[in-house]
């Protein structure tokens, strides 16, 4: 300040052109993302095997595609691998992770939105529906999307046009979505918390992801890989260490092992990995041992403090109903749905003071 209002206007006006710029630019790089990462999927078990050649049936068809699996599986992976196994090398993939994008934005950054639609919209934004036209749109974590959204979502899929925000004119786009989930859509379909009609567009073809402790042969080809990607073939790991690497439930899937592996190849001074350089939490003294441990920390108490059946079972519900209620951020309907239970159900445990 002082400053030229004509001048002013013309800084903003060349801040828009660079902003829609950008938006362009992400969607270009999202495309070259999509090809670097869509290499060959790792894994010679026969149950991930049998994934991928689900997804080689997609090849050519626009069908809608659901992915289901837990978290850290690699389900992003499976979906970029559908979407190379098309030809043609200038369909765009857009990934969108729903559960990441603030509630009161999701609607613009989905569908775009016109220019003053809302404080601070101060030029038309195209959406992440519109850049995927004639390509892949990748909804990963669709079951967080809200009822109403849930709606819209649905109704471009039937209509395949969208409409911008505050826009009254329909947008003609073609697009296939493959969604993810972490959650089982069956169950949340059964608690009314995720459209029935949605989850049977989306679900055109299924495939899950089996969790690490499914493909246990996997193990130590993923580790090789991991070890040739973070240590440069200059690591290796004994036979015993890669035994309790396979003994392990891998609760994070495939992204445990991997940052498990990155940071052994840190912080293992030898170039071969040995059973006492693992994580603690992976070394376990002996079974009986690990069970009093766990059984332990179940109870809020050691295991020499034996209880009756329902009580242990009781504490055991409340602390896992706790635990669930802390990742789901005190989402009480998002909890039922894990649980498996109704809401009246889990209301009734809580008002019952079950959980404190």
């Amino acid at each position: 300040k002082p400053f030229a209002t004509d001048e002013l206007l013309a800084v903003i006006e060349k801040m828009i052109k660079l902003t829609d710029m950008r938006g362009r630019q992400d969607a270009l790089m999202s495309v070259i993302k999509a090809r670097d990462l869509a290499k060959p999927l790792i894994g010679e078990s026969k149950v991930f095997q049998a994934v991928l050649q689900r997804a080689q049936c997609v090849r050519g068809h626009e069908a809608n595609v659901l992915i289901e699996g837990e978290s850290g599986t690699g389900k992003e992976l499976v979906a970029r691998y559908v979407h190379e196994l098309d030809s043609d090398p200038d369909r765009p993939f857009i990934a969108v992770n729903c559960a990441a994008i603030p509630e009161m934005l999701i609607e613009s950054e989905l569908f775009g939105h016109e220019k003053g639609s809302f404080s601070g919209a101060f030029q038309r934004r195209v959406g992440k529906f519109e850049l995927a036209n004639g390509g892949d749109i990748f909804l990963d974590e669709i079951n967080s999307l809200k009822p109403d959204l849930q709606a819209k979502i649905l109704r471009v899929l039937q209509e395949k046009e969208i409409y911008r925000v505050v826009g009254n004119q329909p947008i003609r786009i073609r697009f296939r979505v493959i969604a993810a989930t972490n959650v089982n859509l069956d169950d949340m379909v059964a608690q009314h918390t995720f459209r029935m009609d949605l989850f049977h567009r989306l679900r055109v073809v299924s495939l899950r992801i089996p969790p690490l402790r499914e493909r246990v042969s996997d193990i130590p080809v993923l580790m090789g890989h991991f070890l040739k990607k973070f240590g440069k073939g200059e690591k290796s790991i004994s036979e015993s260490a890669m035994a309790r690497l396979t003994d392990y439930a891998w609760p994070g899937n495939v992204r445990e092992l991997e940052n498990m592996v990155h940071s052994l190849v840190i912080m293992t001074p030898e170039k071969l990995i040995a059973e006492n350089d693992l994580p603690q939490w992976i070394v376990k003294k002996n079974t009986s041992e690990s069970d009093d441990r766990v059984l332990g920390e179940l109870l809020g108490a050691t295991v020499r403090d034996l209880v009756p059946l329902k009580r242990f079972v009781n504490q055991v519900e409340k602390r896992y109903i706790r635990h669930v209620l802390v990742k789901k951020n005190g989402d009480k309907t998002q909890t039922a749905v894990v649980l498996g239970i109704s809401r009246t159900s889990l209301y009734e445990k809580i008002r019952g003071d079950f959980v404190h």
